[in-house]
């Protein structure tokens, strides 16, 4: 047997453990297509707050909402996956401690 027939057969056994209920549903056959993922309050009200103030960094938005700037950060990665934000640069950090970059996320009109 070469690799692709038992790769295909293997396929086709772990598809009849599907059928068998003995297992979920492989990811290879989920249509994702369809599935629409819904944004959380926090989410809204940190694509809100883009749309009114426009482009700003996680610090400038952790600053205005009250979430730490990680919390942005992971608030904005649904809302990219879904294209109503986006990354549009990095910038530096002006008048903090650390001096790492940052991204500049904006609202996707």
């Amino acid at each position: 047997m070469t690799e692709a027939e038992i790769g295909e057969a293997w396929m086709a056994w772990e598809r009849a453990q599907v059928k068998a209920g003995r297992r979920p549903a492989l990811p290879c056959d989920i249509d994702y297509s369809n599935k629409v993922e819904s944004l959380s309050i926090d989410q809204i009200a940190v694509l809100t707050s883009l749309r009114v103030h426009g482009a700003q960094t996680s610090v400038e938005l952790a600053t205005r909402l009250g979430y730490s700037s990680h919390q942005i950060a992971n608030f904005l990665v649904k809302p990219i996956r879904q294209r109503k934000a986006r990354k549009i640069g990095m910038t530096a950090r002006q008048h903090a401690k650390k001096q790492s970059a940052l991204w500049v996320y904006e609202a996707v009109q």
